[in-house]
């Protein structure tokens, strides 16, 4: 459960101060060289090709954004950054552990997964995934599109972007996302005529409830013309999935 949003407040701010966004490039270009959009529409990252260099290099970028102050940036922007963030560690730590199956083989002590590790020290703060997603992200901006910025390294996640996110364009690069996994059959399907949807969709229906229409209708909202229409006659989801192997090549 998400721990009391005073706990971490002091990363979020209405007022911001305007501050210029953190630069992105280092991340951007490992990006550009390591994930490779499929012909089916998912994302995967060639873990197995990246260079002792680049992995030192995501590591210094990683190190770099410790010294940002997000409360400063602008809405925006912050929810850049902390995507950012969560999604560079995710790839850092399977790249640490690699070559695993799937990201659970990667254990925060006892409990499958790396989400419970103190991974990223900021004001004077140690933060797990799991405080940066929950604790701050979903705390905080309250936007279910959360869902679609944040990659935890399973063939069964949204796309990890082959871009960074950035304020500018945040709020069509998140449509963008959640239209790739919407119009994906990980994410939304029909199996022997009944309606399966991601796992996603039943572990934070809290997040979709408040969506006109709920689940149903945010699928509506991002289907494209020929799953629109195969929605319509839908009242109730049958069966929820999700795919944790590692998105590798």
């Amino acid at each position: 459960m998400p721990q009391q949003k005073s706990t971490f407040e002091k990363f979020f701010s209405d007022k911001s101060k305007g501050a210029k966004a953190p630069a992105y490039g280092v991340w951007a270009a490992f990006l550009s060289a390591y994930v490779e959009m499929l012909n089916e529409g998912r994302t995967t990252v060639h873990y197995g090709d990246v260079s002792t260099d680049d992995h030192n290099g995501l590591k210094t970028f990683i190190a770099a954004m410790q010294l940002v102050n997000p409360a400063a940036l602008s809405r925006a922007d912050a929810f850049a950054f902390w995507a950012n963030i969560y999604n560079a560690l995710t790839v850092d730590i399977v790249l640490d552990h690699y070559p695993v199956k799937s990201i659970k083989a990667i254990r925060s002590g006892i409990t499958p997964g790396p989400w419970r590790r103190k991974l990223f020290s900021i004001g004077g703060e140690q933060l797990t995934l799991d405080n940066i997603e929950h604790d701050i992200l979903r705390a905080f901006w309250g936007d279910n599109r959360v869902h679609y910025a944040l990659n935890c390294g399973s063939i069964g996640c949204p796309n990890l972007l082959p871009q960074p996110f950035v304020g500018e364009t945040l709020d069509d690069t998140l449509d963008q996302a959640a239209t790739e996994f919407i119009n994906h059959p990980r994410s939304v399907d029909f199996i022997r005529g009944r309606l399966v949807a991601s796992s996603i969709y039943s572990w934070y229906k809290e997040d979709f409830r408040q969506a006109r229409g709920g689940v149903l209708g945010h699928f509506q909202k991002y289907a494209a013309p020929e799953l629109k229409n195969a929605l319509g006659s839908e009242t109730r989801i049958s069966r929820h999935t999700y795919d944790w192997s590692l998105n590798d090549r």
